[in-house]
């Protein structure tokens, strides 16, 4: 048998194989679990609305740095603005990693607004913090490392400058003595976040790696027990998008390509692969349960809200900023739509905290609410 002949056959029968397997559906509608956590019932909820209102809010927003790729990047930046700008309440911006696609800061020039695809890429998500006035926070993805290249943080080290010379009240995090760090915290009143730079913990030495985990298991120890963590990561611990296993699906089923990643083959940014898996083994390790702990991130385009058996509470998936790709469930799945999109923690004023997930809606240019629940 020729090698040409060996091919063929192989080909047919992964696709035989993925044909025979179950299909996993992408949510193009907002999916809504009947069950969701206690006390989350809509009545309630609209009764916390009236009497009992938003005072402080976290928007996060993934995956946005493609705008050069996706011109309704820019247009869902500015609807976000607009939303911000009719509310009375504070808020804080987190951008969730993937801030420029597809190499990172790869240009020299750091001067602001300039035709670069990176200066372009940061500024349609800089708009939000420029028309709203509040502060944000952008953490590295893999893309911002070129994760594809040789690691160099000199791409890191732009991004961050280029932030602190063009933005307003707008840093690269996690930064420790002004300089990129793999862990950093931000005490606020109602909340403690913790940003880490996942891609660069996944790739690190191991002793860079303990460090950046002893460093997370401070946070447990010194954190006020009557405040949630919320720890902000580019890679999530749980998802259900192509990371996690939901791919686009064709005639035959799989491609042969996700076969292989479905069954183990993948490279490092699935949740299956060797660093991904080791890494959500260790976040898992430390987060205690007593502790009342938010995951924020992006990595999969898409919104989704899941509630966790181990480790954290819940894990919110925000990486609608620039693109969509399949967005499936799961038996923790709360909240799923392939859409682009973001979704805000809110803080209210008797103590309850609730997710708000939006759509953005392209016939219309407008976003839409899609889900509202109290998760504390």
């Amino acid at each position: 048998m020729t090698v040409r002949s060996v091919f063929i056959l192989l080909s047919v029968s992964f696709l035989a194989l993925s044909a025979c397997e179950e299909k996993r559906e992408s949510q193009i509608h907002p999916y809504m679990a009947k069950t969701q956590p206690r006390f989350y019932m809509n009545g309630q909820i609209e009764h916390l609305k009236k009497d009992n209102k938003v005072v402080e809010r976290i928007i996060l927003i993934g995956d946005a740095g493609n705008v050069s790729e996706e011109p309704l990047t820019l247009d869902l930046m500015k609807n976000i603005s607009k939303r911000l700008n009719s509310l009375d309440t504070k808020e804080t911006i987190v951008f969730l990693g993937d801030n420029i696609y597809p190499t990172g800061f790869q240009g020299e020039d750091l001067k602001c607004g300039n035709d670069s695809t990176d200066a372009k890429n940061l500024e349609a998500q800089l708009y939000i913090s420029k028309t709203t006035l509040n502060p944000s926070y952008f953490i590295p993805g893999n893309h911002d490392w070129d994760y594809h290249g040789k690691p160099d943080i000199k791409l890191i080290e732009k991004q961050k400058r280029y932030l602190e010379i063009c933005g307003r009240e707008s840093k690269l995090v996690p930064v420790l003595d002004n300089k990129p760090s793999l862990v950093s915290v931000l005490d606020e009143t109602r909340y403690t976040m913790v940003f880490m730079d996942s891609h660069a913990i996944m790739t690190s030495s191991t002793e860079l790696q303990q460090q950046a985990y002893k460093m997370l298991e401070a946070v447990f120890t010194l954190a006020d027990a009557t405040k949630p963590v919320i720890i902000v990561s580019h890679h999530p611990l749980a998802t259900h998008g192509p990371h996690g296993g939901c791919y686009q699906q064709d005639y035959f089923g799989h491609s042969i390509i996700n076969f292989f990643r479905k069954h183990g083959f993948s490279w490092g940014q699935d949740i299956n692969a060797k660093e991904y898996a080791a890494f959500i083994s260790h976040m898992n390790a430390i987060i205690p349960e007593k502790n009342r702990v938010i995951l924020a991130s992006g990595h999969d385009h898409g919104l989704q809200v899941l509630s966790l058996e181990k480790g954290a509470d819940f894990q919110i998936v925000s990486g609608g900023g620039s693109h969509t790709d399949p967005v499936c469930i799961g038996e923790d799945t709360l909240f799923a739509q392939e859409t682009m999109g973001h979704v805000e923690i809110g803080f209210r004023e008797h103590g309850e905290i609730t997710v708000e997930a939006f759509a953005y809606r392209p016939e219309s240019k407008g976003l839409g609410k899609v889900y509202l629940q109290r998760i504390f």
